[in-house]
């Protein structure tokens, strides 16, 4: 047992009455049978008084001695909740319209000059349907006189009758003109295609003909 300051105090306090009351008996007063000894009253005094100031140092020893409450502190965790907010994020496409604009198209028509003829070259058959000699000779002459390739002049195949410019394909503008240089009618102008109106005329581009009507007007 670990003693406290306090009750050794008392201890000793009390010892010492003992002992002072113990020095107090008087040695040469006999002792008598059913008498007891009585302590003066200023001792009696002193040791009540000193009995309540060991009572009270015992009972502040224990105070001061008492463990202190313990104070429990009990913290208690801080929970942090964290909310995480959903952050939606909406993204519009904006719809990109494509305005195709087709221009309309344009048709330019060129028109190509005319090809530019050229009498010379130009190969021109007459050929006498008549029965007048020399006619066809002498229209030859006049054709090669305004620039066009006139070949010599040749019979045809049987007497015609009515002088006919025949054309090929191409040569019908050639075949116009060498009507009207010749005095003929327009009427008088005729596709060659497959026929033959005289020998070896076949490749010719104009091939005319002589008839009654270009013998009397020569």
């Amino acid at each position: 047992m670990v003693n406290k300051p306090g009750s050794t105090l008392v201890l000793a306090i009390l010892s010492r009455l003992v002992a002072m009351s113990e020095s107090s008996t008087p040695p040469t007063e006999p002792s008598n049978s059913g008498s007891h000894y009585q302590p003066a009253m200023g001792i009696v005094a002193v040791i009540l008084l000193l009995f309540v100031t060991s009572t009270f140092l015992i009972l502040r020893s224990n105070n001061s001695s008492a463990p202190s409450p313990t104070s429990t502190s009990t913290s208690i965790p801080a929970t942090t909740t964290t909310t995480k907010k959903s952050h939606t994020t909406t993204t519009t496409t904006k719809k990109h319209t494509t305005t195709t604009t087709s221009k309309k198209s344009h048709t330019t028509t060129t028109t190509s000059p005319a090809p530019v003829h050229v009498k010379s070259k130009v190969r021109v058959q007459i050929a006498n349907g008549t029965s007048i000699a020399g006619i066809a000779h002498t229209l030859t002459s006049r054709l090669t006189t305004a620039n066009w390739d006139a070949l010599p002049a040749i019979n045809a195949s049987a007497k015609a009758p009515a002088s006919v410019v025949y054309f090929k394909a191409g040569y019908q503008w050639a075949a116009s003109q060498i009507a009207t240089a010749l005095g003929l009618s327009q009427k008088s102008l005729t596709p060659l295609g497959s026929q033959v109106p005289a020998l070896g005329a076949q490749s010719d581009d104009v091939v005319v003909v002589l008839g009654p009507d270009i013998a009397i007007k020569g």
